[in-house]
C-alpha cells in the first residue's frame, strides 16, 4: 500500500476473494476513505484518460496502488467501482458497503 491518507476510513469492504500482494501482504478486505475535489484534479494531472483517471482515484480511495487494484478478483473491483459511484453520488457509503458485504443479499448494481 502506496499513499498516506490522512482522512478516517468510512468503510470496510471485504473481499470475495482475498489476494497476495506483490508485496506478499495478504488482503481481505479494503478500507475505504473518503474522496475529495482535490483528488480528482490531482487525478487529472497525470491523465486525460477516464480510466486512468478512474483507477487513480479508486487508488487513493483504497489507499492501494494501481498496481494493488489490478490483483483484484473482477467480483471485488466491481465491487470497488461500485461503492466509487455511491461515493460520488452522495451516497451514505458505509450503509451501501454493509450492504454489499451481508452474507445472501443481492448484488448492489443490475
Amino acid at each position: 500500500m502506496s499513499q498516506k491518507v490522512q482522512n478516517q476510513a468510512v468503510a470496510t469492504l471485504p473481499l470475495l476473494h482475498p489476494v497476495t500482494l506483490p508485496t506478499g501482504e495478504s488482503l481481505a478486505s479494503v478500507k475505504i476513505y473518503p474522496l475529495k475535489r482535490r483528488d480528482i484534479s490531482a487525478a487529472q494531472q497525470h491523465s486525460r484518460d477516464d480510466a486512468v483517471i478512474e483507477d487513480l482515484l479508486l487508488a487513493r480511495m483504497t489507499n492501494l496502488t494501481v498496481e494493488d487494484l489490478g490483483e483484484l478478483h473482477i467480483a471485488d473491483s466491481r465491487r470497488v467501482t461500485e461503492t466509487f459511484q455511491e461515493m460520488v453520488r452522495g451516497a451514505d457509503v458505509a450503509a451501501f458497503v454493509g450492504r454489499i458485504a451481508a452474507p445472501g443479499t443481492a448484488p448492489a448494481a443490475q
